[in-house]
């Protein structure tokens, strides 16, 4: 960990891969309105993945560390490996979150995202944990393998259930599986993320309009709840 904070080019790349996919993102987005629900909620469900699968860059970075952790653990008077985990995640609490500020300030104000403070905050807290979440997950599994080429392996299978029980690329509703389903929806760090940002949206006073509800001729209904009810 002490090593990566004094990683310059480490660090630099993490920071600027940030900054400019922001401004692609922001760029890309910047037209959409409180009309679009399928931009926006394809715009939440991107930044979360972004965001979060660039916690995979910690594979090398943990495994490095695997052997001098292993024979810490038999040495005598030496930390256990519980602390220098926690230890090493407390370190990599800054990077995260600088990397995720200069990743969220300008993709939420770029593309018109609820203008108020106090939702901001939400954004950044919510996609934080979710990084510090999936960073932590990359981590175990490369501390479970032996190489990198297992900690991959291994690592597929979580992005696969990640992506596909996110209730993005289907509704929780519409999933299969039964109630094995919604165990891996509630199971899954992204879906929470997404559902709280999609929360966090739809109920800013931007999305306070009526529309009218399919199937019932002459009934209204606001605009965000419209947006929550579908997704």
């Amino acid at each position: 960990a002490v090593n990566t904070m004094r990683d310059v080019q480490f660090l630099r790349s993490h920071f600027v891969r940030a900054i400019i996919l922001a401004l692609l993102v922001g760029s890309l987005y910047s037209g959409i309105t409180s009309d679009d629900f399928v931009q926006r909620i394809s715009l939440i469900f991107f930044c979360c993945l972004q965001l979060a699968m660039g916690g995979a860059a910690e594979l090398p970075v943990a495994l490095n560390s695997k052997l001098i952790v292993d024979r810490q653990a038999h040495v005598g008077r030496m930390y256990r490996p519980f602390l220098y985990s926690m230890s090493v995640s407390l370190v990599f609490l800054p990077i995260v979150a600088l990397e995720t500020i200069l990743f969220c300030t300008p993709v939420y104000f770029l593309t018109s995202f609820a203008d108020d403070g106090a939702r901001f905050g939400i954004f950044f807290a919510m996609i934080t944990l979710l990084v510090i979440t999936m960073t932590s997950v990359f981590r175990l599994i490369a501390w479970a393998s032996g190489s990198l080429e297992v900690a991959l392996a291994g690592m597929v299978p979580f992005i696969a259930i990640f992506i596909l029980f996110s209730g993005f690329l289907a509704s929780r509703t519409n999933l299969g599986w039964g109630a094995l389903g919604q165990a891996f929806y509630w199971f899954t760090p992204v879906s929470w993320t997404i559902r709280a940002l999609a929360i966090n949206e739809f109920s800013a006073s931007e999305y306070d309009g009526l529309v009218p509800v399919p199937g019932a001729p002459g009934v209204m209904k606001r605009k965000g709840d419209a947006y929550l009810d579908t997704y």
